[in-house]
């Protein structure tokens, strides 16, 4: 969320309970996203975050 939140994403509402449910490999590969291709971890958090069905 502070990733999001620094980088001004809009996020629903929800989106830090679906991010809590990510299993740690998940969540891991994200985080390493983020400092090497930043652009494409925040492309990954909206699309998360905007799914529907979760």
């Amino acid at each position: 969320m502070l990733f999001a939140n620094a980088r001004g994403l809009e996020l629903p509402p929800d989106a830090e309970q679906r991010f809590a449910q990510w299993d740690a490999a998940a969540s891991d590969a994200l985080i390493a996203q983020m400092f090497i291709e930043p652009e494409k971890a925040a492309a990954t958090l909206l699309a998360v975050a905007h799914a529907s069905g979760h």
